[in-house]
């Protein structure tokens, strides 16, 4: 899965979108707690580890990776803590912006069925990364 934890559109913790929750488990063991939760979307099960967590979004395949831990990077070294200036710099192909007082860096489209890589913000640092498919 390439030298980083965080695999901008692909994975984080070498965990990759579409893995099923056999190979998730596989991967790196059983997760510390198992969430179960619906919307007007859907079921999703989501299970959490101690840096990240897996969402299964209206069926068996994993659909988000997302952490808070600095201890997850890209292979050049963004994650929790990177400054903005450090993501538009280090990560290939990101657009940084603030809509909705959502302040972020992205690489990918914002349209359904599509993959994005989400880097929030707050006070001008990461403060959350997120790898998923987008559901609506």
């Amino acid at each position: 899965m390439g030298e980083g934890r965080i695999v901008p559109q692909r994975g984080i913790a070498g965990l990759r979108l579409g893995m099923t929750q056999t190979q998730v488990k596989t991967t790196v063991g059983l997760p510390g707690r198992v969430e179960r939760s619906s919307t007007e979307l859907g079921p999703s099960t989501t299970f959490h580890y101690r840096t990240y967590s897996v969402t299964f979004f209206a069926g068996p395949r994993v659909t988000q990776l997302a952490t808070r831990s600095p201890r997850e990077r890209t292979a050049t070294g963004i994650g929790v803590g990177s400054t903005r200036a450090e993501v538009s710099a280090r990560v290939a192909g990101v657009r940084c912006l603030k809509e909705f007082q959502y302040d972020h860096c992205y690489v990918g489209a914002w349209k359904p069925g599509r993959t994005i890589t989400d880097f929030s913000l707050e006070r001008g640092r990461v403060n959350r990364v997120v790898v998923g498919y987008v559901i609506d």
